[in-house]
């Protein structure tokens, strides 16, 4: 399965994934509540990745030379990923508009494999400045 490259940037506080993650999380259609950790392990599956540890680790070595998916094959991740959630969960009052307009909302532009593409290694490189800082 294609998995979308994730860099250690995305995952900083209030930036790309986190900031998709909280977004899937105040726009759930759901009465059931959805918990941020709950997102990001939806958001991570969506991403092509086993849970969000495999996006952690994964972030620390990023294969510059991989295929990025679309974007649009992306949000058709997410969306089989939140609908495999809202199967396991019983949640059985997420409709197919409910779901489009979710997976269109959330700013997959902010993540770094869309926003540079191709300066994954500059963005890599400066975080890695940040934390050695």
């Amino acid at each position: 399965a294609m998995r979308l490259p994730i860099y250690a940037a995305d995952l900083l506080d209030k930036r790309g994934f986190q900031r998709i993650a909280k977004k899937l999380q105040r726009n759930w259609p759901s009465a059931t509540p959805l918990s941020l950790a709950s997102a990001r392990e939806i958001l991570s599956g969506g991403l092509g990745y086993r849970d969000y540890h495999d996006v952690q680790r994964s972030s620390e070595k990023v294969d510059l030379g991989a295929p990025v998916p679309t974007q649009s094959e992306v949000r058709d991740g997410i969306s089989t990923s939140i609908f495999a959630y809202s199967r396991s969960g019983k949640i059985i009052d997420i409709g197919e508009d409910d779901l489009i307009s979710l997976v269109t909302l959330l700013p997959l532009q902010e993540l770094g494999a869309f926003r540079s593409f191709g300066l994954g290694r500059a963005i890599t490189e400066e975080v890695t400045i940040f934390r050695d800082a």
